[in-house]
């Protein structure tokens, strides 16, 4: 695919929501290309984040949701660049666009859990070294900033904040070596602590087998359940013991849990916008830059020093903050910098610079442009999707009117031609009826015809078909084919019927449990699929089924997405699953030019698995299965 025909690109993007005061991440790195003018379906299970993800394009997820990683880049066709009514002509971030909407209660929400989240493994960090000893003090704090720098130090690039992170690191390790406690205190802390615990194992031993003993047929469970309980107690003082005798165990113990503390304060970092003193440096900082455009005079030490200062000292940095602070590196070292990425994050600047209400009320006003005009979306149930006390003809035109400024009469008649193009007989009598005179298949034409009347560059369709019976569903998808070639839009098709994706798509995107974890052309997916989840998808269709057997079905559910996941999520129900899959994250594998899998199979190293026989000459079987139909 020519990447100039982008016109959306989704990088590495990271979508939660807070759920009864936990965090669910829905989407999880995500990275997706959309053309000009193709047929992009995304398929998947239910709850495989497949509408989560187009909400994000238009900033409509619920209040409780937000975009917490990555970016989604929309870029302006030439068209729509000469296209005088059109408001976006140069390519935008929609994260940044619409980062200032983010609930204020989901930040307080985010800050607070995770902050009392810090607290408790800060106190389970002192409570392991109270076990197994290591400084004279608490010095968690100290240990945390080492890990932190460590971090900083491996992505860091620039020599000079390069050779001022590893000084600090250097100073820290020292004061952390004149702090380690006298090996001999240590032993003795040590001894007391093995001791005791070896004590008390030995008593819950003697105890076990005095309820094991006394165990007899009468059914009651009592002493069952004590046993039980004795059984976990006893495993847990054994890995106290060992943890108090070996400092290689408590030193892992300790660092996974400074790790789980960093990604913590990370999430808190990526969803609080910059405090009021961050903005007035970074508005500074950018003013320096402007200046050093105008005049090509380099900047002063102390400005050098002020613009250092600022990015080392701040614990994270988030994305636009990294990216200023490589064009001001490049301006310090090397006296240049790319212009026209620094006016590409300036555009960013310029959303989140001033106040946060101030912020709010410009990103309101803009998502509003990028909703129907720039992006739209048919919804799924045309039965919700209407006003049922408002005529139809109403409600297209309060758009037009309203997103496109025609006047009354204006308006009027374009409604009843958007009407005349979806379908509807008689549309000039038809116009002030309202919805429920129209059938199920009649009010989804409507929502399309509202859904194109600001001529939108990207259509997301959001399973448009799932409420109507087969032969209207058939009428539905030959009317988006046939519109999308003559106003020439993008499609986003979510859908979990695969005998759709065949008849639409130009390419698949298949999604499970957050993850795209194959997309290709509808050629590659329905003739040489490579991901287990695909196999399984399509060997469920109906069209598949023989007379007397049962249809095909993926065994187990989905895993929880409140959960940190461990390599690949669909291993526990895949049977091809190799033991790498439960302990690493496959990446994505190259097939093609046009075709990626998120599977180990894919690696030389693996073993040779042949794709279904079902599967064979899928396509086609589908069709002549239809025909029948």
């Amino acid at each position: 695919m020519n990447k100039e025909n982008r016109i959306i690109s989704v990088r590495d993007m990271e979508v939660k929501f807070q759920v009864r005061g936990n965090f669910l991440t829905a989407i999880r790195n995500v990275d997706l290309d959309i053309y000009d003018q193709e047929i992009l379906a995304i398929v998947g299970e239910s709850g495989s984040g497949k509408s989560v993800i187009t909400k994000t394009f238009t900033g409509m997820l619920e209040a409780n949701g937000w975009v917490s990683n990555g970016s989604i880049v929309y870029r302006p066709n030439k068209e729509t660049i000469e296209d005088e009514n059109a408001y976006f002509k140069e390519p935008i971030d929609i994260v940044n666009l619409q980062s200032p909407l983010i609930s204020k209660d989901v930040i307080k929400s985010v800050v607070k859990i995770n902050n009392e989240k810090i607290k408790e493994i800060l106190k389970e960090i002192k409570e392991l070294y109270k076990l197994n000893p290591k400084y004279n003090g608490s010095l968690e704090q100290q240990e945390l900033k080492i890990i932190r720098l460590e971090n900083k130090i491996e992505s860091e690039q620039n020599e000079t904040i390069l050779a001022g992170l590893k000084q600090e690191l250097q100073d820290l390790k020292e004061e952390l070596k004149s702090s380690l406690l006298d090996e001999n205190k240590k032993i003795a802390i040590k001894k007391i602590n093995s001791n005791k615990h070896t004590i008390l194992l030995e008593e819950l031993k003697k105890e076990l087998a005095t309820l094991q003993e006394s165990m007899t047929f009468t059914g009651n469970n009592r002493v069952a359940n004590k046993i039980i309980k004795l059984e976990v107690k006893i495993k847990a003082t054994e890995e106290i013991i060992k943890l108090i005798n070996e400092d290689s165990l408590r030193e892992e113990k300790v660092n996974d849990k400074l790790t789980m503390i960093l990604r913590l304060e990370l999430d808190i970092n990526k969803v609080k916008p910059l405090d009021m003193k961050s903005r007035r440096n970074v508005s500074k900082i950018t003013s320096l830059i402007e200046n050093f455009i105008e005049t090509e005079v380099s900047f002063t030490d102390e400005e050098k020093e002020f613009i250092i200062n600022y990015f080392t000292s701040k614990k994270y940095l988030n994305r636009f903050e990294n990216e200023l602070q490589q064009i001001c590196l490049s301006i310090i070292e090397n006296n240049t910098f790319d212009k026209d990425h620094f006016y590409n994050i300036l555009v960013d600047w310029k959303r989140i610079k001033n106040s946060d209400l101030v912020n709010k009320v410009n990103a309101l006003k803009e998502i509003r442009q990028l909703r129907g005009k720039t992006i739209s979306t048919i919804f799924q149930d045309p039965m919700t999707s209407l006003n049922p006390l408002l005529p139809v003809g109403f409600q297209i035109t309060e758009v037009l009117r309203k997103q496109v400024g025609l006047n009354k009469s204006e308006a009027k008649a374009e409604a009843i031609e958007l009407l005349r193009k979806v379908g509807i007989p008689n549309p000039e009598k038809r116009f002030k009826d309202i919805p429920g005179r129209y059938s199920g298949g009649m009010r989804q034409r409507v929502v399309i015809a509202i859904a194109l009347a600001c001529r939108p560059k990207v259509l997301i369709c959001d399973e448009p078909t799932t409420a109507l019976d087969v032969t209207i569903q058939a009428q539905i998808l030959d009317l988006i084919k046939e519109l999308q070639k003559e106003y020439k839009f993008s499609v986003v098709f979510i859908t979990h019927d695969l005998g759709v994706v065949a008849k639409i798509a130009d390419r698949v995107a298949v999604m499970y449990a957050g993850q795209i974890i194959e997309v290709g052309t509808a050629k590659d997916i329905f003739e040489n699929s490579k991901h287990p989840y695909t196999w399984a998808l399509l060997s469920s269709l109906p069209q598949l089924g023989k007379k007397g057997d049962d249809l095909f079905s993926i065994e187990g559910t989905p895993p929880s997405l409140f959960n940190e996941i461990i390599g690949d999520a669909f291993a526990p129900r895949n049977k091809y699953a190799l033991e790498l899959d439960y302990i690493k994250q496959p990446p994505m594998f190259k097939v093609s030019e046009t075709h990626f899998a998120k599977t180990w199979l894919l690696d030389p190293r693996s073993p040779k698995v042949e794709r279904p026989a079902i599967l064979n000459n899928l396509r086609k079987r589908i069709e002549e299965a239809e025909k029948v139909g």
